[in-house]
C-alpha cells in the first residue's frame, strides 16, 4: 500500500477518473436512443392498433373510421393526446355519441372547431362519416369491407377576385401521401380549423401555400405556366 504523497495522489485520480466513468454511463442511458441533430426529437416506430370502424348506428355507407396514424401525427407522434385521460388505452370503446361529442367530450375534446373541426358543423360530417366503400376500383381483389382511403375535409373553394383570375379548390387528398401527412400543413402555417381567410398575397412571400409552392418542394407560386394548376377561369365571382 503506497501510503506517501505519490501513492495519495495516483489514489485521487484512480477516484476521479472512476466518477468521470460512472458520470459518462448516466449520459448515455439517460440520452433518447436514435438521437438526432439538438432540438429534433428521435424518431419512433410506434405500432399502432388497427382501424377502428363505427358503423353500429348510422350503417355501413356512413360508418366513421378512426384512424391512429392520423391522430398520433398531429400530436407529434404521442398517444398522449387522447390516453388515458379521454380515452382509456386497454379498454377501447366501440361507442361514439353525437351528444357526447357535441358536449365537448369524447372526439369533441378536440373537434371543437379550435383545436380541430367541430363535430356540431354540417361541412364537417363527410370529414368522419367516410363510410366502408369498396376499394376494388383502386385497387384490384381488395376487400368491400376495406375502409376508403382518407381523402380529408371537404374540399375548401376560394372565390374568384381582383387578386385572383379564377376559382381556386383546395382539395386536402390531392396534398396527402409520399412524405406529406396532416402536420406537414397543421397547425403550421395553417390552423386546423379553417378560418376562411384568403391565403393569397403571403405566398407570393414564401409564407402559406408559398412555404412548399416554391419551385422546389412544389410548383412555385411565381411560375406563369403553373397559373391554371389552382386558378380556374371563367367561373364568374364563385
Amino acid at each position: 500500500m503506497r501510503d506517501g504523497p505519490k501513492g495519495r495522489s495516483m489514489m485521487g485520480f484512480s477516484r476521479i477518473r472512476g466518477i468521470a466513468v460512472v458520470a459518462l454511463l448516466l449520459v448515455v442511458a439517460a440520452a433518447p436512443a436514435h438521437a438526432g441533430p439538438p432540438g429534433v426529437p428521435p424518431a419512433v416506430d410506434l405500432k399502432l392498433p388497427p382501424d377502428i370502424v363505427f358503423s353500429r348506428a348510422v350503417g355501413s355507407d356512413s360508418a366513421v373510421v378512426f384512424r391512429h396514424t392520423t391522430h398520433v401525427d398531429y400530436e407529434g407522434n404521442r398517444c398522449t393526446g387522447c390516453h388515458p385521460k379521454l380515452f382509456r388505452m386497454l379498454t377501447p370503446t366501440r361507442r361514439a355519441t353525437h351528444r357526447e361529442m357535441d358536449a365537448r367530450g369524447s372526439c369533441g375534446a378536440c373537434h371543437d372547431g379550435k383545436h380541430a373541426f367541430d363535430t356540431r358543423a354540417s361541412e364537417s360530417c363527410l370529414s368522419c362519416h367516410t363510410g366502408r366503400r369498396t376499394l376494388a376500383k383502386a385497387a384490384p381483389g381488395a376487400s368491400s369491407k376495406a375502409p376508403a382511403a382518407f381523402q380529408g375535409p371537404a374540399p375548401i373553394v376560394f372565390k374568384r377576385s381582383e387578386q385572383s383570375p379564377g376559382v381556386v379548390t383546395f382539395r386536402h387528398a390531392t396534398h396527402l401521401g409520399r412524405s406529406l401527412t396532416c402536420k406537414s400543413c397543421h397547425p403550421r402555417p395553417f390552423a386546423m380549423k379553417n378560418t376562411g381567410a384568403r391565403p393569397d398575397g403571403a405566398m407570393h412571400e414564401g409564407s402559406a401555400c408559398g412555404m412548399c409552392h416554391n419551385g422546389r418542394a412544389g410548383f412555385g407560386t411565381e411560375d406563369d405556366k403553373a397559373c391554371a394548376r389552382c386558378h380556374v377561369e371563367g367561373k364568374g365571382t364563385r
